[in-house]
């Protein structure tokens, strides 16, 4: 982001959430613990930041404090609009090919108002 690029918005905040929110409640996921795989429902912040780190093409992990690792995402309270409008493309194009159903009431205004953001 750059310093006269806005950061998110809260219609955008709140979009991001009902969206990580379908994913927790619908789509299971691999995960890798203690040397085995389970296919497991995850919550919405573990999906935050496997979405995050897919936005950024390159997957970033620490060292854990007692082993193994942590997987980093990115902090989407400073990203800039456009960069939170890509993430929420991201979630999307996601979500619609495990199909998700989209569960957010204001879906439609939303779609809406990121068309007319995007011109």
């Amino acid at each position: 982001m750059t310093d006269d690029e806005p950061t998110r918005n809260l219609d955008q905040n709140a979009r991001l959430w009902a969206m990580l929110s379908d994913l927790s409640r619908q789509v299971p996921w691999p995960i890798f613990f203690e040397g085995r795989c389970d296919v497991v429902k995850l919550d919405a912040d573990s999906w935050k930041a496997i979405m995050t780190a897919g936005l950024a093409k390159s997957q970033r992990m620490a060292q854990g404090i007692e082993g193994g690792y942590v997987l980093l995402g990115e902090s989407t309270r400073k990203m800039g609009k456009k960069k939170m409008a890509m993430l929420i493309d991201l979630i999307k194009m996601f979500g619609d090919s495990k199909q998700v159903r989209w569960t957010d009431p204001k879906e439609a205004a939303l779609m809406e108002q990121y068309a007319r953001d995007q011109r």
